[in-house]
């Protein structure tokens, strides 16, 4: 049975783009992209031919559109030496042009449930999750702000 209700979704698109990468002992990716759209669409619909919105609508809002960019990363990794630890060596560079965006705000609850999912495919439980305070003594409170433990 096919679900026809419309959804809230983070829709990305992308007109074109142009990817090369390179592995040996080191990763290093380019790309060159045109079009670049993510967008937060309160009624998504996924039958639809084209996801990109109109452009010419002024009434769609939490988008950001890039019209070309560029961006390439590098990335190695140095074994351990000697007392040394091992290393991660990272370097990214981008170059964006064209960057429009429009909110509302309707953006920090959509940024919020975005995280909520992100988070909750990481698998990675609540700190105080699985704690059961009755077994070791300690009362359970709520705190707001940073803690040291």
């Amino acid at each position: 049975m096919y679900d026809t209700e419309l959804k809230a979704a983070v829709v990305v698109t992308l007109e074109s783009t142009r990817i090369s990468a390179c592995s040996c002992g080191s990763l290093v990716s380019k790309a060159k992209f045109t079009g670049l759209c993510i967008r937060f669409a309160d009624d998504f619909e996924t039958s639809l031919d084209d996801w990109k919105p109109d452009p010419t609508d002024s009434n769609i809002m939490n988008l950001c559109v890039v019209s070309e960019g560029t961006y390439e990363i590098c990335s190695r990794t140095v074994a351990p030496q000697g007392m040394n630890n091992a290393k991660w060596i990272l370097n990214v560079q981008w170059q964006m042009e064209g960057v429009d965006i429009h909110l509302d705000t309707n953006i920090g609850k959509q940024l919020s449930a975005l995280f909520k999912t992100l988070t909750a495919l990481t698998g990675v439980e609540d700190e105080n999750d699985g704690i059961d305070y009755a077994d070791v003594g300690v009362e359970k409170t709520t705190r707001h702000g940073p803690s040291v433990q």
